[in-house]
């Protein structure tokens, strides 16, 4: 089963600043069996069998930008 999950990068110093609208995007492919949802997008947390595409992009204001449309593009590969 493949799920969407989305988390801001860990950022330190002025990055936090300008880098506040990044995101880290993945599709992530559930163990059979798993029931819930994983606490991290990582290979190593319980519950994810692999990532099958991940991707840290600005997500802008608008739906014009390229990480919003990136971001469409996974869930409705999710929901297939």
């Amino acid at each position: 089963m493949l799920i969407y999950m989305e988390s801001s990068p860990a950022l330190r110093g002025k990055a936090r600043r300008f880098g506040r609208n990044y995101r880290k995007m993945a599709l992530v492919e559930l163990q059979p069996g798993f029931t819930g949802r994983p606490k991290m997008i990582s290979e190593r947390a319980v519950g994810v069998a692999r990532i099958v595409e991940c991707r840290v992009l600005h997500v802008g204001s608008t739906d014009r930008s390229y990480g919003f449309r990136v971001r469409a593009e996974l869930r409705a590969k999710a929901q297939k």
